[in-house]
C-alpha cells in the first residue's frame, strides 16, 4: 500500500488519510505520476479526493472547498516561433496573450488544441498538471498565484486534486515567475 510521509495535515480536509487515498478509492497499484514526482522532489502536498467531475476550475473549487483563485489551471500554449510552454494561472485570472508572448519571446501565442495538449503533456485537457509530464517543458507561473496561502492543482487523475503552498509549486515546477494575466 502506498504511504505518503510528505503530506501536510493542516491543508483542506484534515481527516483524509495521507497517501492511501488513490489506492483505496481508485484501486491504483501506485500513486499518480504527479505525486510520484512531488515525492521525489521532497515537496509537501495533500492529495484531496472529490466525488463529482471537476472539468473546470470552478468545479474543482466547489468540490474541494477552496476559492476559485486558489485553483491553479495548467494550460499548454505555443507560438509561431516558440515550442510548447506550460503556464500556471489562478482560476480567477485570464491569460493576457500579448504579455505572455513578450515573456516567452514570441509575438503571438495561443492555447494548444486538446489533441496537441495530450500529445505534448501526456494528460488530456482538464487533467493537465505541472508534474509527471510526458516530457520536460518550460513553465511560467503567474505571479498572482503566489498571493494565496494554499492552492490546488490537478493531480492528472480524475477525482483528485493536489493541495500545496504556492512557493512549493514554484519550486517543484521550476517555473519562471512573471505577471501575464488580467
Amino acid at each position: 500500500m502506498v504511504q505518503d510521509d510528505m503530506v501536510q495535515d493542516d491543508m483542506v480536509q484534515d481527516d483524509i488519510a495521507p497517501g492511501e487515498i488513490a489506492v483505496n478509492i481508485v484501486g491504483m497499484d501506485e500513486k499518480p505520476r504527479s505525486t510520484q514526482e512531488l515525492d521525489r522532489k521532497g515537496i509537501p502536498y495533500k492529495l484531496v479526493p472529490h466525488e463529482n467531475s471537476a472539468h473546470t476550475a470552478e468545479d474543482a473549487a466547489k468540490e474541494i472547498g477552496l476559492e476559485l483563485g486558489q485553483i491553479v489551471k495548467s494550460l499548454l500554449v505555443e507560438g509561431h516561433r516558440r515550442g510548447p510552454v506550460l503556464v500556471l494561472v489562478a482560476g480567477d485570472r485570464r491569460i493576457h496573450f500579448g504579455k505572455l508572448g513578450k515573456i516567452v519571446g514570441d509575438k503571438s501565442v495561443f492555447l494548444c488544441s486538446p489533441e496537441r495538449t495530450l500529445e505534448v503533456t501526456g494528460y488530456p485537457v482538464g487533467l493537465v498538471t505541472a508534474f509527471g509530464l510526458k516530457r520536460e517543458l518550460p513553465m511560467f507561473l503567474d505571479q498572482s498565484v503566489l498571493d494565496r496561502e494554499k492552492i490546488a492543482v490537478s493531480s492528472g487523475v480524475w477525482g483528485f486534486e493536489i493541495v500545496l503552498k504556492p512557493a512549493d509549486l514554484a519550486r517543484a515546477a521550476t517555473a519562471e515567475i512573471a505577471l501575464f494575466t488580467k
